[in-house]
């Protein structure tokens, strides 16, 4: 990842009608990113079938440049990209002569340098965050008869984000 900024804000005297000062940016960002899963499928007796995944995946979005963020206000001209780092351990099983399915699963989810807008001086600025996500998720499907079927779903999600402030420098005490 490198990251140049060439200001080429020219020494006109801001009085002068119709001189605008202008930047030129530029930026190259680089990850490589993708997925792995392994499965299990353990002959077990409690169950008519049972599958055990565990994945990991890394995901990524470029970062870039805010527009039009006049010199002098405290905000970055740009923000670093976004990355995650995704783990899920889970089971998926089939029970009672295939008249129930059951699914549990939990998550751990590292972002680095998180994305968050926000509207500063008129216009969406982006800022970078660490943040974590976590939980679990479950899934139970019972068909007694082919003429009745019960769903149910549960989930349980936490999260953290690091120490930031993100304040609106136009009104930086909120009233």
């Amino acid at each position: 990842e490198s990251a140049a900024l060439d200001y080429l804000n020219a020494d006109m005297d801001a009085a002068t009608p119709g001189v605008q000062r202008y930047q030129f940016n530029e930026v190259t960002y680089s990850k490589w990113t993708g997925r792995a899963v392994l499965n299990w499928t353990p002959k077990v007796d409690f169950t008519d079938q049972t599958t055990i995944y565990a994945s990991y995946a890394r995901g990524y979005k470029a970062g870039g440049f805010n527009p039009g963020i006049q010199p002098g206000l405290g905000i970055p001209p740009s923000y670093d990209p976004e990355s995650i780092d995704a783990y899920e351990l889970g089971t998926k099983n089939i029970l009672m002569d295939a008249t129930l399915q059951a699914n549990l699963t939990g998550f751990y989810d590292n972002y680095d340098s998180l994305q968050v807008s926000a509207i500063v001086q008129n216009t969406s600025v982006n800022q970078n965050i660490s943040a974590k996500i976590w939980g679990v998720e479950g899934e139970l499907l019972w068909a007694p008869t082919t003429n009745w079927q019960f769903n149910l779903n549960f989930g349980h999600t936490d999260s953290s984000i690091g120490n930031v402030a993100l304040i609106d420098q136009r009104n930086p005490t909120a009233g």
